[in-house]
């Protein structure tokens, strides 16, 4: 399996913008958070650049994206929480 890093910055959230797609989308692929805007995705079937690609249909031009394969890393005190509107 292939291990991605999906990192972003909601910068419309304060003007209430619905990213309900966005939530739902990386809950679909089986995404996990691991800090407040990053998030840990093991798939096969999609590279970094479709991954982007397709997550970025559910955010405004203006908000950031990050998406990054990733081959080695190590982490601490990383959260373990299924992509759930409430854990957005």
């Amino acid at each position: 399996m292939q291990l991605h890093l999906i990192c972003y910055d909601l910068r419309a959230r304060r003007e209430a913008r619905d990213y309900q797609g966005f939530w739902e989308e990386l809950r679909r692929l089986g995404a996990f958070r691991g800090l407040d805007s990053s998030w840990w995705l093991e798939r096969d079937d999609l590279n970094s650049t479709e991954l982007r690609d397709r997550l970025g249909r559910f955010i405004d031009e203006g908000d950031g994206l990050l998406v990054v394969r990733v081959s080695d890393w190590a982490g601490r005190w990383l959260k373990a929480t299924a992509c759930t509107p409430e854990a957005a």
